[in-house]
């Protein structure tokens, strides 16, 4: 279950002229690699994307990142899916929160470096997965960062927020949070018009991100056992990918199905929930809104880059998607 935490809320008194501030370059509790400066020119984000390439690549080609775990006990898939859960935060939960509705591109990318290299280090957690190979991981991981995210903003929202559904505060960064339907993109840092295009694709995601993913997680309370075997189905749901090997299908159908009697086992004995169908399905229809929303989300930054109003090679569809 998720436990409360107690924070501060600050409401930023400039956040209708400027949106919280982010480091224009960082060395993070994340990696000490030195991010590149966002700068924005016109519509396009000039951004070198290498640095953080390199990262992956050394994470996804290192050794097994270990778990805290006690010598002697086999754990279960799901469980060390579950003890490697913290790698998809920094370890440390903020106590106060900067709530505001205005984003500016520097936080954007920022944000998004900062999934793709905890993502890269949750899946480094997981003992099938760095056996698989290369190509295999850099594919893998490249359509889980596009989906993570909806999975880990609901956690964090869930957590700092608590249940109330009528609430539509979502946890944007680590420490920032923002209203679904009222946030709007800064005009300081790009046209007009490219704000205005982001606004419009952008704000009804998130809408639906707030009524698909995060309310539901609010209404049936989901716990963060089940969360995890959401990121398992996401991670390991492998038939759509072109040129993933005979041994890397073997592999996710084997932990899917350990997956699947650990939830069983879950639900029965630690939930003591006889019928968990309802739960299932609702787990199911999340995974398929998920799916929907990431390939939306990539089409429409094709479109923006295709009429020339938002373009950054971090969402190159060669590098992530």
């Amino acid at each position: 279950m998720f436990c409360s935490i107690a924070l501060t809320i600050e409401t930023l008194a400039e956040s209708s002229t400027s949106p919280p501030s982010s480091p224009q370059s960082s060395s993070t509790v994340d990696s000490p690699i030195n991010l590149p400066e966002v700068v924005v020119e016109d519509h396009k984000v000039v951004y070198d994307v290498e640095p953080l390439l390199t990262f992956v690549r050394n994470i996804l080609n290192g050794p097994c990142l270990p778990l805290k775990t006690i010598h002697g006990v086999r754990y279960a898939p799901l469980q060390r899916f579950h003890m490697a859960f913290y790698h998809l935060f920094d370890g440390k939960r903020p106590t106060v929160i900067r709530e505001t509705n205005l984003i500016n591109m520097t936080m954007v990318i920022r944000e998004m470096e900062t999934v793709i290299q905890r993502s890269a280090k949750f899946l480094m957690s997981c003992e099938e997965f760095c056996g698989l190979p290369a190509s295999d991981k850099w594919e893998m991981l490249r359509r889980f960062s596009s989906k993570v995210m909806f999975i880990v903003r609901a956690v964090s929202t869930v957590e700092f927020f608590g249940f109330d559904v009528e609430d539509k505060r979502v946890m944007y960064t680590a420490d920032v949070c923002l209203y679904a339907d009222t946030f709007d993109y800064d005009t300081e840092q790009v046209p007009t018009a490219t704000a205005e295009a982001l606004k419009k694709i952008f704000r009804p995601l998130m809408k639906n991100m707030l009524e698909r993913i995060i309310i539901p997680f609010k209404q049936f309370r989901i716990t963060k056992f089940e969360a995890v075997y959401l990121l398992a189905i996401m991670l390991w749901s492998v038939e759509n990918i072109n040129n993933i090997s005979a041994k890397t299908h073997e592999v996710a159908e084997r932990f899917m199905s350990e997956a699947a009697s650990e939830l069983h086992h879950y639900y029965r004995f630690e939930m003591k929930v006889e019928n968990y169908a309802e739960r299932l399905t609702r787990l199911i229809k999340m995974i398929n809104s998920i799916e929907k929303m990431s390939d939306q989300r990539q089409e429409l930054l094709t479109l923006l880059n295709t009429f020339e109003l938002f373009s950054c090679d971090l969402f190159n569809s060669e590098y992530f998607i």
